[in-house]
């Protein structure tokens, strides 16, 4: 369907406003589903033992109503480093199927999966 919009857009038998309409009707795209778990992996380089207490911490998925109570205490005034409001943070991990890696620059990796 998609190939025969832009067929026609090409041959000019419609504008590109309509085009537009076509090819991005409105509620087209459906809503994100809701994360009910968050799966956090933690890894600490040098720190072999830390890694696997931490491995062995974290092996579960956390429910999302501790990531919520745990954001409560979470700082507010945030470095310029990091754009985000907690709200914004909250908004990004409610969702299924978000992936964060963060990198740090001794080494350390943190990867956080929405389940």
């Amino acid at each position: 369907m998609d190939y025969d919009v832009l067929k026609q857009l090409e041959e000019k038998s419609v504008s590109s406003r309509q085009a537009y309409k076509l090819l991005y009707k409105r509620g087209a795209s459906p809503k994100p589903r809701r994360a009910h778990f968050v799966k956090l992996r933690i890894i600490i380089p040098d720190e072999k033992g830390v890694t696997t207490f931490l491995k062995v911490l974290f092996f579960l998925p956390m429910p999302m109503f501790l990531i919520r109570f745990g954001m409560k205490f979470v700082k507010t005034d945030f470095t310029s480093d990091v754009p985000l409001t907690k709200q914004e943070m909250m908004y990004l991990l409610s969702h299924k199927g978000i992936k964060v890696k963060v990198t740090t620059n001794s080494g350390e990796k943190i990867l956080i999966k929405t389940i």
